[in-house]
This record gives C-alpha cells, sequence and structure tokens, in this order.
C-alpha cells in the first residue's frame, strides 16, 4: 500500500465549521446529571441522544421502550 498525503506541519490546523460545540455541550450535560436521572426522549431525539450517550457515557445507561410513555424513549442514567 503507498499512500501519500500531503501533510502539513508549518500551521496548525483550520477550525472546525461543524461539530465541535455539540461535544462540549453533551459532554457538560452528561456531566451534571446523577445517577438515577432520567428523562424522555421522542422518536425523533432517539438517535441523536443515543449516539451522544454512547460517546460520553459508554455502559453506564439504558435508553428503553415504557408503556407510560409511548410518544418515545426513557433515559435512565446507572453510574457515572
Amino acid at each position: 500500500m503507498n499512500l501519500k498525503f500531503n501533510v502539513i506541519k508549518n500551521r496548525p490546523a483550520p477550525r472546525r465549521s461543524h461539530g465541535g460545540k455539540n461535544r462540549v455541550t453533551w459532554g457538560s450535560f452528561f456531566d451534571s446529571l446523577t445517577v438515577g436521572d432520567w428523562f424522555a426522549v421522542t422518536e425523533s431525539e432517539h438517535r441523536r441522544v443515543q449516539s451522544s450517550a454512547s460517546f460520553h457515557r459508554t455502559g453506564k445507561y439504558s435508553l428503553y421502550l415504557s408503556d407510560e410513555y409511548p410518544e418515545g424513549y426513557i433515559f435512565l442514567l446507572h453510574s457515572k
């Protein structure tokens, strides 16, 4: 395999135009939760919450369906 990339070493990388702000927002949001906290997630928010939670709180939460909330899912934090 012959890879050729133009590696730039004489200046810093350009700033992100997308994505950087959301990581800080989700990280601080999940940091503010304590064990046992939960919230309802609508069907349209499910994928966004699930991907952010799996990045910031891998294996420390549940995202499940409930008969009490037929519009979507319940997010429950198990441990920090």
